[in-house]
Formats: C-alpha cells, sequence, structure tokens
C-alpha cells in the first residue's frame, strides 16, 4: 500500500490523510478533497470511462473517474467521493433507474470490455457439500435441472449491473442517485438483478411480486411475469452457489461465515419447495423457459 500512495502522490498530489473501508478501499484526503482509491478490474475501468456516454437517463450518475493506474499488474482506479445522504433508494426509484440501465443502447459499446458471467457444473459443487451425503444426489438432480434449464439467463440480451444489492446504489445529499460499483457489469438477463434484491432463501410468490414489479416500468421485456419469476429464482440459486464457493475455501481459516451455517439448516429445504413451485406450476409446460 506504501508503494500505491507514493505513487499517488506523484500522480494526483500530497495525500493528507488515509482511512482503511475494506481491503479493496481506501477513502484519501488531498488538497480539499476526498478520494475512493479502489483495487479493481479493467472491466470496472472501462465502465467508468464508457457507461457515462452510453447510459441514456439523465437520472442515473457514476462518480467521476479521477484517474487510473497499473501497480504491481492491479488495476487502481481513483473515484470522486459521493457524500451519502443515509437513505435507501425508495423501490419504485430503484426499478426506473435499473430499467434504464437495463434498456441502455448497445451500439459502439465494446461489449468485449465487460465481464463475462457463466453457470458452470463446478459453480455447484460445493453447494452439493452443505448437504448431508444421503441427500446428495437429490441435490445434484435438482442442481442439474436448474443449471441446464436456465443457460439462457446469460445470454446477451440486456446490460445488467450483476451485483444489484442496494448497497450500490446511493442518493448523494443533493438528492441525486448515484450507481457505485461497476466491476461485475455484463450482458445478461435483468433477473439476475433481480435476483439481488431477494431475501435470503425467498419464496415463489415473493419472486413473483419482484417480477411484477419490474414488468410495470419495462415495457420492452418479452417474458411473462412467470417465466421472469422462474428466471429470479434460478438466479437466486447461481447466485448463491457462487457466494459459496467464495465463502466455502478449504484453505481459508477463517469462523464458518453465518450464511454457510444457515444453507446446511435450510438448502434441501428451500430447494424441495422452490423446485416443486417451479415445475409443477401450470405455466411450466404452457410457456418455453
Amino acid at each position: 500500500m506504501d508503494n500505491l500512495f507514493t505513487q499517488l502522490a506523484e500522480d494526483i498530489g500530497p495525500i493528507d490523510n488515509c482511512q482503511s473501508l475494506s481491503h479493496k478501499v481506501s477513502l484519501i484526503s488531498t488538497g480539499n478533497q476526498q478520494l475512493i482509491v479502489k483495487k479493481t478490474s479493467q472491466v470496472e475501468l472501462f465502465c467508468y470511462i464508457s457507461l457515462p456516454h452510453h447510459i441514456q437517463s439523465f437520472q442515473i450518475n457514476f462518480p467521476r473517474l479521477i484517474h487510473s493506474l497499473k501497480l504491481n499488474n492491479k488495476t487502481i482506479i481513483v473515484l470522486e467521493f459521493i457524500k451519502n445522504a443515509h437513505q435507501d433508494i425508495n423501490q419504485h426509484e430503484l426499478f426506473q433507474r435499473l430499467v434504464e440501465f437495463h434498456q441502455t443502447n448497445l451500439t459502439n459499446l465494446n461489449i468485449g470490455s465487460l465481464a463475462n458471467h457463466y453457470w458452470q457444473p463446478e459453480d455447484n459443487y460445493l453447494l452439493l457439500q452443505l448437504a448431508p451425503s444421503s441427500e446428495q444426489r437429490c441435490l445434484r438432480s435438482v442442481l442439474d435441472n436448474f443449471y441446464y434449464e436456465f443457460q439462457h439467463l446469460f445470454a446477451p440480451g440486456w446490460l445488467i449491473t450483476g451485483d444489484n444489492c442496494l448497497d450500490n446504489w446511493c442518493c448523494s445529499t443533493a438528492g441525486e442517485v448515484y450507481r457505485m460499483d461497476l466491476e461485475h457489469v455484463s450482458l445478461g438477463s435483468p433477473a439476475i438483478d433481480l435476483a439481488c434484491l431477494q431475501p435470503n432463501w425467498p419464496s415463489f410468490n415473493q419472486c413473483l411480486q419482484t417480477a411484477d414489479n419490474y414488468l410495470r416500468y419495462n415495457q420492452q421485456f418479452k417474458r411473462n411475469r412467470f417465466q421472469l419469476a422462474a428466471d429470479i429464482v434460478a438466479a437466486t440459486l447461481w447466485l448463491f452457489a457462487k457466494r459459496c464457493n467464495t465463502l466455502l475455501n478449504p484453505e481459508d481459516n477463517q469462523p464458518t461465515h453465518p450464511i454457510i451455517s444457515e444453507a446446511r439448516v435450510r438448502l434441501i429445504t428451500w430447494l424441495r419447495g422452490i423446485f416443486q413451485q417451479v415445475y409443477q406450476h401450470p405455466d411450466f409446460y404452457q410457456f418455453s423457459l
């Protein structure tokens, strides 16, 4: 870190103060301004450069990119610090802004520079470790069904944030809406972004409600409410598998994460219930997934 801030001081001026916010993010003061310093990827750097020119909505703002550099083969970006008004974006505005993001015109956007998301068989492997050996055969069958039926989630149809948790939307003290964290922006189904808004272990009715709310704002989206709700269920499972692959690191000596302990108790029951609700729903065979 010392080398980083030495380099930054040469590039942007003396650094008066530095506060670590996480292992990747720091808040620095230089002169009369505060800036965010983040270790990130080329994807996020590309998005901060390009998306402000492609997003058609004047209601979605992005922190201004101040500086970027490469240090020890790592990408570092320096961003404008946005002072948070400490109020969550309301649901009406969230869905409006999200739809505007999804409807971005992809013409002249270098989509090869965006993130790539896939659902691969190995993504399900660690989920199997959460189940007793007596349940793993059943769990494998359910996971395989979701894996094969929902590959369309990753088809290049819409621009998605890829990580749509509420913490990545900010209302500034000036009342403007900012989108933070562009590291996972990719092409795919809006269901992936909507899955990030679900509670742990959502019911199918909760996914239907989210689908209904979204479809009120996105008239261009062609899938019906059942199809979108089923997509949200599958995306929720995929996101949880990705999260488990991070948290269930066999070389990690950290205590077991609470969500992992909870999953050992709830995952099988939740999957059985949600699987039946999706696959036994009368609309499942009426509409192609």
